[in-house]
């Protein structure tokens, strides 16, 4: 497909939502996007509900124009090919929990090592230091604790709501594919001189939304949380 990414290779070792549609947004620009998934079931968006001729809609909503290939990456014969693939990519990306790429062997100094030169990006819930940052996380989770889903409410004293488009994974994801696809501007010269790193975090990408809502909606919870604390005073 041609389009301002046509050349450049995309290793993709993402699942369910944030970092599929990242890299299928790259796709659509032109990109040589490899989707790496697990013999046994891949991508879990593959066996949600809705599905027809085999498919879920989500997967296709969120994987059209990739190539696939099935590796096991708990076998070591998995990780070599991986890296192989590696060695002809211009851009890494996976949203692993923090710890799990590097634990099997696909951190950022083993894929460095085989493409120097790799855009290396990784998406994760809650940011990749700290004490929540090993946690699952999905977007329903990020919803309530950003306090989109009280905003999505209307009012204080309105149950929260869901957006039901999942907006954290796909503002996500957007946010991700805007930032490979500013380093993939960048000449290979100044590639090696800087090395290029991307790191998303959904908790992030949600808080720099528009943020009146989302800060009328924390001060609430914020205010209401004063409220329960605060003992009660004696006539």
């Amino acid at each position: 497909m041609s389009g301002p990414l046509h050349g450049f290779r995309v290793i993709d070792l993402t699942t369910v939502i944030s970092g599929p549609l990242a890299t299928m947004t790259l796709a659509d620009q032109g990109a040589d996007v490899i989707k790496i998934e697990h013999p046994e079931g891949g991508d879990l968006s593959r066996r949600v509900t809705g599905r027809r001729g085999g498919f879920s809609a989500s997967f296709l909503n969120n994987n059209r124009g990739k190539k696939s290939v099935t590796l096991n990456l708990k076998e070591p014969h998995g990780v070599e090919a991986a890296l192989k693939l590696c060695e002809t990519a211009d851009v890494f990306v996976q949203n692993f929990r923090p710890g799990v790429a590097e634990r099997i062997g696909l951190g950022e100094a083993a894929v460095r090592a085989a493409r120097p030169d790799i855009i290396y990006t990784s998406i994760a819930g809650f940011g990749f230091t700290g004490d929540w940052a090993s946690k699952p996380v999905y977007d329903p989770l990020i919803q309530a604790l950003s306090g989109l889903a009280s905003a999505q409410g209307g009012a204080d004293a309105a149950r929260p709501r869901l957006v039901r488009t999942i907006l954290p994974d796909k503002l996500t994801a957007i946010q991700t594919a805007q930032a490979i696809s500013r380093d993939t501007s960048a000449s290979p010269r100044k590639r090696v001189m800087k090395t290029q790193r991307n790191t998303s975090r959904l908790m992030a990408c949600i808080a720099s939304a528009p943020p009146w809502p989302l800060v009328a909606a924390r001060a609430r919870m914020m205010k209401s949380e004063k409220a329960r604390k605060t003992p009660p005073t004696s006539a």
